[in-house]
């Protein structure tokens, strides 16, 4: 059994791009991305990746993906992602 720990978080998030919505709590502003556009030259070929805007979501490559639906690994949603 192997378990996968992500500890480098990577600058991607490309906002201009990106579908999102802005709210104030406590004079703090927050976003919740709707739709992710990343930064294609960011993720440098990481197959596995969290952003540092977004420490919850866990991004994969169309590589990885694949590797996993071939394998059979279940309990994966995958949504596709704009790179630019």
């Amino acid at each position: 059994m192997f378990v996968v720990n992500i500890v480098n978080l990577v600058d991607a998030l490309d906002l201009s791009n990106s579908e999102y919505t802005e709210f104030q709590v406590r004079g703090n502003k927050y976003i919740t991305v709707i739709k992710y556009a990343l930064k294609e030259d960011k993720l440098e070929r990481r197959h596995l990746v969290r952003l540092t805007n977004s420490k919850f979501s866990v991004f994969i490559s169309e590589e990885l993906k694949i590797a996993l639906e071939n394998n059979k690994i279940t309990g994966c949603d995958f949504l596709e992602v704009k790179t630019i």
